[in-house]
């Protein structure tokens, strides 16, 4: 959440606006939506909103004859779409300085469902785009014509809400602090295992749970857990796996140290080298040569302690069992 001015704001992640089907909207037809209207979207907006002038907003319904918070004239915009992406057959938006009014009032699921104003093609200094995203309008009694899109609610659910994390280096820390509750799977359009979040954490349903069925491969895939090559999703899930590192690596766990800490030779090792090395400390010890041991619980990222351990030493030996010395590397 932040703050601008008098008011309180804050920032809606993840937002799904549109996707692919074939769908009847009360006017009358049929509309039918392809995955190339969503790359079309997409690029005029990478395109246009550079430009300045052309940021689409988010707005209460499909009218300008609204008021909100006490204006007389015009319509304000409640929020400001700062990024559209493609995921799969979605498109996702980011939506910034949304007053929190109206974050309380999609809490409290007045607000359930959006819809998109599209301009079908635009010319601006000589080119012509297609599919421009003109604004984004949250609806409260009215049904959407695009069906099939997660409720707003379900984005509340943010990172610091569904994944809290523990204060840094605690003993105490475990992933089943990062795992849905069942109300909050059931307030879920569909449970996507590998969700693209803003910090890389994807919520963890508990296996057996009610709608909380996933697919787990080794290959490269989307949200669900399905095997993809398309690289949208190689590159979302890269990116997605960087932010993870970030926001995880101050919880990771700290190294165990044996030994006699304020030796200038320290001795580190991982895995099944940890018990020899405690040996061998010990032995040594035990003749008069005393060692300082370090065993590292996490590899990567390196953590703060470990590189304390081997800065504050004046020789660091290190005991590997593999075959290109990948620790010391």
């Amino acid at each position: 959440m932040c703050e601008r001015g008098n008011t309180m704001a804050q920032d809606l992640l993840g937002v799904e606006i549109f996707r692919t089907g074939t769908f009847k909207p009360s006017s009358g037809g049929t509309m039918v939506i392809t995955g190339e209207h969503l790359d079309e979207m997409v690029a005029s907006f990478g395109a246009l909103v550079p430009i300045g002038g052309f940021t689409p907003v988010l707005k209460l319904g499909h009218t300008d004859a609204q008021r909100f918070m006490g204006q007389k004239n015009g319509a304000p915009n409640l929020g400001i779409v700062a990024k559209i992406r493609r995921v799969r057959d979605l498109i996702l938006a980011d939506f910034t300085n949304v007053p929190d009014a109206v974050i309380a009032l999609i809490r409290q699921k007045r607000f359930r469902n959006v819809s998109v104003e599209v301009v079908p093609e635009m010319e601006f200094e000589g080119t012509t785009f297609k599919n421009v995203l003109i604004a984004v309008a949250l609806l409260g009694a009215e049904l959407p014509a695009v069906k099939g899109l997660a409720e707003l609610a379900t984005t509340l659910f943010t990172d610091a809400e569904i994944i809290p994390i523990e204060a840094p280096n605690t003993e105490t820390y475990t992933w089943e602090q990062h795992m849905y509750s069942q109300e909050q799977l059931d307030a879920l359009n569909e449970y996507r295992r590998y969700a693209v979040t803003p910090g890389g954490l994807s919520p963890l349903a508990v296996p057996g749970m009610a709608g909380g069925m996933s697919l787990v491969t080794g290959n490269e895939h989307d949200e669900w857990g399905k095997v993809s090559t398309n690289p949208t999703d190689r590159i979302a899930m890269m990116d997605k796996r960087a932010r993870k590192i970030e926001a995880v690596k101050d919880s990771l766990p700290l190294g165990l140290r044996f030994g006699h800490d304020t030796s200038p030779i320290g001795i580190l090792g991982i895995g099944m080298e940890s018990g020899v090395i405690r040996e061998a400390v010990e032995r040594l010890s035990a003749a008069g040569i005393l060692l300082a041991g370090l065993q590292p619980r996490t590899i990567w990222p390196v953590p703060a302690d470990t590189l304390e351990f081997i800065a504050s030493k004046e020789r660091v030996y290190v005991v590997e069992h593999n075959h290109v010395a990948q620790l010391v590397s």
